[in-house]
């Protein structure tokens, strides 16, 4: 199993995406594993390495990108990430997945 972080480039600037994929060399099913108000923490890296071990390549994209690089909340900051959140747009969280699922399919 390797994991790696990889940009991909959205029309709102360059997007980081968690990756974690299986050992071996042959083509691989593929999830995107959306955030919630805290980020791409350590709890979904955790799911993105649990499906790697189930056989997919699993990706989770940092979808505060527009905030900035690397945007984590802890609990006790849940009312910032509820902030971050309302910042999103239908059309945003749209190009973010097309982005996402675009860079699992390469």
């Amino acid at each position: 199993m390797s994991e790696s972080t990889v940009t991909t480039p959205t029309a709102d600037g360059p997007m980081d995406l968690f990756v974690v994929e299986p050992s071996g060399d042959r083509k691989l099913p593929g999830v995107l594993v959306l955030q919630e108000i805290y980020g791409v923490n350590h709890h979904f890296k955790a799911i993105c390495q649990r499906l790697s071990r189930e056989g997919f390549l699993a990706a989770a994209p940092e979808l505060f990108h527009r905030q900035g690089k690397g945007v984590v909340f802890s609990l006790e900051e849940a009312q910032k990430g509820m902030q971050e959140l309302s910042r999103f747009t239908n059309a945003g969280l749209a190009m973010d997945v097309q982005a996402g699922l675009a860079r699992l399919r390469s």
